[in-house]
């Protein structure tokens, strides 16, 4: 007779910079998540820090630095292509073994 367990895990809940804090430090780490996009409140993602593969080695550095506005560029490894996550959107995300809710702003 076998018996299976199941273990219910709460996610922990974070704030957009330590959000932004995990997927800097886990740069080439693979995560996923879910934030909200015009088009679908809940578009799921799963992407990668610090691919290079098809950039351009002589393209010119870009005027402004996304990291401080509240973006980070990754790749995107469902679409095949590289994508900025708007940090203000973000719902959940999977990193290093961790399951995290995103604590929304409220609004005033």
């Amino acid at each position: 007779m076998s018996t299976t367990t199941t273990i219910n895990v709460r996610p922990k809940m974070i704030g957009k910079t330590k959000a932004a804090e995990l997927i800097e430090k886990h740069g080439h780490r693979f995560f996923s998540g879910v934030c909200a996009t015009k088009e679908d409140p809940n578009r799921s993602f799963v992407c990668r820090k610090g691919v290079t593969k098809g950039l351009n080695p002589n393209a010119k550095r870009r005027a402004v630095n996304v990291s401080t506005i509240g973006m980070v560029r990754v790749y995107d490894m469902l679409k095949k292509d590289y994508i900025t996550l708007n940090l203000q959107t973000l719902k959940s995300l999977k990193i290093a073994g961790g399951n995290y809710r995103i604590l929304q702003s409220k609004a005033k």
